[in-house]
């Protein structure tokens, strides 16, 4: 597997910051997202099948 480059922003964040999801995100905003672009990202959970 390869190193990605990470931009200066993501290189200094220490290790103890942690994840908010899109919900989140979107509460604090007050608004949703335009668009929502990534693997998995479904308000639905996952697939019971």
């Amino acid at each position: 597997m390869s190193d990605y480059p990470f931009t200066p922003l993501v290189e200094s964040l220490p290790s103890t910051v942690p994840f908010v999801g899109p919900e989140t995100q979107e509460r604090q905003m007050g608004k949703p997202f335009r668009a929502r672009i990534g693997a998995n990202e479904s308000v639905f959970g996952p697939s019971p099948k």
